[in-house]
């Protein structure tokens, strides 16, 4: 007989994780000092860093071993401690920190730490690059006014309640056609993902003749699903996060992206999916990350496009739980891994011809290639057991019902 599933670890550990973080607060403290430029302030952040990395990782080892029932959440958590930890670098290097807004210095310290895009943060010396750029000369449209607080709240409020409903319903589906699909604690090894592409739908039964949905279509719905899935799941919380900061006047109404993902679905190549439309939350990570390797090892500057996709690919698998098994760190290792050489592609297209991969041609290249490599994430993440959040509400199931009561019914399974 298998031994009992262990119990989740108290709710105190997760704190003991946010407060391991002081250190780090403190460095960013001290960057934002006038002083930051010293010798002294320097070391202090350095030694700063060299504590605050390694409680922190402790913290985040002890939290991760004592949570694998909680398989979303600790991968959800396992996401953002590389990045924490390379703020621990950046703080302890970087000359010094300003802010936009006139913010006390206590408050910027802290936004930094869990500002992921260091959106309002300027750093003494380097150009303002990204949501920082300046317009240009060539630009004769005035800038827009900046929402007031009330339409900023209405946009993040409106955004966030019709994704989570999207998201619920989808989430819904899943455990309707294949309970356990989502939300396990543990993995199931390809078991989920062949309940689910074993069931046979029917289309619109009661208006037209049996008309079974063709395979491959299903195939190619669960692999979008599974791609609107993680956007949403990440895009609504960040929209009810923006929503409650400006309502109560924590943050200015323009201190949140008015999307966090930009039409991922319109995509018209790679590189305009990856560079522009997909979430850049860790797109300052991966190209500090690169452009340092190259300067470090001497390599050609065109070599900075394929090692953010490499960096990538180590950072979706390897800092992802262990309970996700060997298949499913596999499955998406090779999927960004993909990502990155088809982009070079798309680089090399530009370079020979002079012009980008872009239009209706462009559209066809990354549905097709989405469909090709999509499963690698599909089925890793649902074998995984944490495509989203393992609940749902009565809005979704309640759609998820009359979808397949109506429009596409299941019938016997393959």
């Amino acid at each position: 007989m298998p031994p009992p599933d262990p119990d989740p670890a108290p709710d105190l550990i997760i704190v003991v994780l946010f407060a391991s973080l002081a250190p780090l607060v403190l460095q960013s403290y001290l960057a934002f000092s006038p002083n930051s430029r010293t010798t002294p302030n320097r070391v202090a952040r350095c030694v700063l860093g060299v504590l605050g990395g390694v409680v922190f990782t402790s913290a985040f080892r002890w939290w991760s071993s004592q949570n694998l029932r909680r398989n979303m959440l600790t991968a959800a958590m396992s996401t953002q401690y590389p990045h924490m930890a390379l703020k621990h670098v950046q703080l302890a290097l970087l000359p010094s920190l300003s802010d936009s807004y006139p913010r006390a210095r206590a408050f910027s310290a802290l936004d930094t730490v869990i500002n992921l895009r260091w959106r309002n943060i300027r750093i003494a010396g380097a150009p303002a690059t990204g949501y920082l750029k300046p317009r240009t000369a060539k630009s004769h449209t005035p800038p827009k006014a900046a929402r007031s607080r009330i339409a900023a709240v209405a946009h993040h409020a409106r955004i966030a309640a019709t994704q989570f409903v999207i998201m619920d319903t989808i989430q819904a589906l899943f455990l309707a056609l294949a309970p356990g699909t989502i939300g396990s604690p543990f993995p199931t090894p390809r078991g989920r993902i062949d309940d689910l592409l074993g069931t046979q739908l029917y289309l619109l039964p009661a208006v037209l003749p049996p008309v079974a949905l063709p395979h491959v279509v299903l195939q190619a719905a669960i692999a979008a699903a599974i791609g609107a899935g993680t956007s949403l799941v990440l895009s609504w919380p960040y929209h009810a996060l923006a929503t409650v900061s400006i309502a109560t006047g924590i943050y200015e109404p323009d201190a949140f992206d008015p999307d966090l993902f930009s039409n991922p679905f319109a995509s018209t190549s790679l590189l305009d999916f990856w560079g522009r439309r997909w979430h850049q939350n860790f797109r300052r990570d991966f190209t500090l990350l690169s452009t340092g390797t190259v300067r470090l090892l001497r390599l050609p500057q065109r070599a900075a496009l394929p090692l953010v996709f490499v960096f990538s690919a180590a950072y979706h698998a390897a800092f992802q739980p262990a309970a996700i098994g060997p298949r499913a760190l596999l499955s998406v290792a090779a999927f960004f891994t993909l990502s990155g050489v088809s982009a070079g592609l798309e680089a090399a297209f530009r370079a020979i011809t002079g012009r980008k991969v872009r239009g209706w041609p462009g559209r066809v290249w990354a549905v097709g290639f989405f469909l090709a490599a999509g499963y690698m994430m599909r089925d890793g993440w649902i074998d995984a057991g944490y495509v989203t959040v393992p609940f749902t509400t009565g809005a979704g199931r309640g759609i998820a019902r009359y979808t397949l009561q109506h429009v596409l019914v299941p019938g016997a399974t393959a």
